[in-house]
């Protein structure tokens, strides 16, 4: 899952697609080293012209122990492009860990892929 976040759009996270395939739902769960405030998330999908993994619809939940989830605080659905995607929250929250749900992808595929995926704190 490093792909997903190491500031290179050539790199791009993908779960398995081949052998021992998991089905959607699919997370991707970051922890940082203190408590951040979050007004939002963005996501780049891959940028090797191919669309396997995009994600359509997701949930995004946040957690400073990385076990209470509680109801996400936002979903919602990904536009079917290359472009990066910037979703804003309602309201700013804060958290320790953050989960991003692909709880669907285009072109009805089991896996999820991403070239990048960051928060953004509220303020900055």
């Amino acid at each position: 899952a490093g792909r997903a976040v190491d500031g290179d759009a050539q790199t791009f996270w993908h779960t398995a697609f081949t052998g021992k395939q998991s089905a959607l739902p699919q997370e991707l769960v970051l922890r940082f080293d203190h408590p951040i405030n979050l007004a939002g998330f963005s996501v780049l999908p891959r940028q090797d012209g191919n669309r396997n993994g995009w994600i359509k619809d997701y949930a995004f939940y946040v957690s400073m122990n990385d076990r209470d989830w509680g109801e996400p605080v936002i979903r919602g659905s990904l536009a079917p492009d290359i472009n990066l995607k910037t979703v804003k929250l309602d309201r700013p929250v804060t958290a320790r860990y953050v989960r991003l749900v692909a709880l669907s992808a285009y072109d009805q595929q089991t896996f999820t892929s991403l070239a990048e995926f960051d928060v953004i704190e509220a303020g900055k």
